[in-house]
């Protein structure tokens, strides 16, 4: 189903599944939405705050990113923020409220965060444990 359903006017904005980059341009001097469903990551999650790459989706900018991630196994939290940020947005206390940056996550159920990345289109994240996982980019405004 695409989003037009959702947003009439909108034909251009698809979703389901979608390899291809969508843009939705804002006004003169304005913000663009690019709904990217891009894979930008499988492989196993890290346990202190790494590094990943967006550059090659969304460009060396700045931008807002909208993530969707899912682990395979074994692990509670996932948290993310700008590259280069050293204020602490992880927890593992399992009563702990989650946001935008931090996320409850559960064996095969997928989790969406929201996430600046810094001037290159960098972030970091990282896992309580080490897990199979994956983390694809829905949408990002640059």
């Amino acid at each position: 189903m695409g989003l037009e359903k959702d947003y009439p006017g909108h034909p251009d904005l698809t979703g389901g599944g979608e390899t291809a980059l969508h843009s939705h341009a804002g006004g003169a001097g304005g913000v663009s939405l690019t709904v990217a469903e891009t894979e930008v990551f499988n492989g196993i999650s890290p346990t202190t705050w790494t590094v990943l790459n967006l550059s090659g989706t969304i460009g060396s900018n700045p931008a807002l990113v909208i993530l969707k991630i899912c682990v395979a196994t074994g692990v509670t939290a996932v948290a993310v923020r700008k590259n280069g940020d050293t204020d602490e947005f992880f927890s593992t206390v399992t009563t702990y409220g989650t946001g935008a940056a931090l996320s409850k996550a559960l064996a095969g159920i997928h989790t969406v965060l929201v996430v600046t990345t810094d001037n290159t289109g960098k972030i970091e994240w990282k896992t309580n444990l080490a897990s199979s996982s994956t983390i694809d980019i829905i949408a990002y405004i640059k």
